[in-house]
């Protein structure tokens, strides 16, 4: 008896094993497929951000400028320029991400592939071409968007405390006003946000101190945001990537498996009483 019971205990092990390789490599596949994913969202928010930047430079002429801080993931071969379409790309795991600068880019001073982390790029026009100069940045240091307009006036706005990819749900921006060269707070500003080009969602700040609002952008979905604050009758643009927040990736579990797991502890059960009663 207990002989037969030694083989029916093993024989459920087995089983057992057997249903835990396959749940594996079902968990394995899908945090495979869930990396790859967030490595092309973040290499497409690289691209975009620096190709927005390009083009805003391009359309002010000579002389303009403009800073981005993004992240460059590993595995993601940038960042090229397409002569023949004039975009930016980016070769990542699950294919190419491309951005249109509309203007020729010159990068010739980044050493491509970029290395993996945290990059600062400095984009500046000469009115022929644009410039892009690429160093290594801190995780912790925080991208400014130069103001857009009405610097020369004493009068500007800012985006503040931006940087990207975000890994939140909620990624706080500032905006800082400056009315006539003092600090002010304007009680009719907007944040602006659109995700992934759709329709822009309106924010009102949480709060204003020194010129400075303060707003909390929904960030939940995975993909690239774009923001215009308005404040003071002046406005200013930028851009970031969110990978949202990362829940547990588990595998669905088929009906039939979860029957057969029952099965099992059933039977477990069963030879624990059979046993006893020997």
């Amino acid at each position: 008896m207990r002989g037969q019971l030694s083989v029916e205990f093993f024989m459920v092990l087995s089983l057992i094993l057997a249903l835990a390789v396959i749940l594996y490599a079902g968990t394995a596949s899908q945090v495979s497929q869930a990396r790859e994913l967030d490595k092309s969202v973040l290499s497409k928010a690289l691209v975009e951000g620096v190709a927005q930047a390009a083009r805003q430079t391009w359309f002010e002429g000579n002389a303009s400028s403009r800073s981005v801080d993004a992240f460059v993931p590993s595995g993601a071969n940038c960042l090229y320029f397409n002569y023949s379409s004039r975009e930016l790309y980016c070769s990542a795991p699950a294919g190419f991400v491309s951005a249109p600068a509309y203007a020729v880019v010159n990068a010739s001073n980044c050493s491509t592939p970029l290395a993996a982390g945290w990059m600062h790029f400095e984009v500046h026009s000469d009115g022929a071409r644009v410039w892009v100069n690429c160093s290594v940045r801190s995780a912790a240091a925080a991208s400014v968007v130069p103001p857009a307009e009405g610097w020369e006036s004493g009068s500007h706005l800012s985006l503040e405390g931006i940087s990207s990819p975000v890994i939140s749900t909620r990624a706080a921006v500032a905006a800082l006003l400056v009315k006539d060269g003092a600090v002010s707070c304007d009680s009719s500003a907007v944040l602006l946000v659109s995700f992934n080009g759709s329709a822009p969602v309106e924010y009102a700040p949480v709060s204003c101190a020194a010129g400075r609002h303060e707003f909390e952008v929904d960030s939940a979905a995975r993909g690239f945001y774009e923001v215009e604050a308005l404040a003071g009758g002046l406005s200013a643009t930028a851009s970031f990537s969110s990978a949202g927040s990362r829940p547990v990736v588990t595998p669905d579990l088929p009906p039939v498996v979860a029957v057969l797991i029952a099965l099992l502890a059933f039977a477990c059960l069963e030879r624990r009483k059979n046993w006893r009663a020997t």
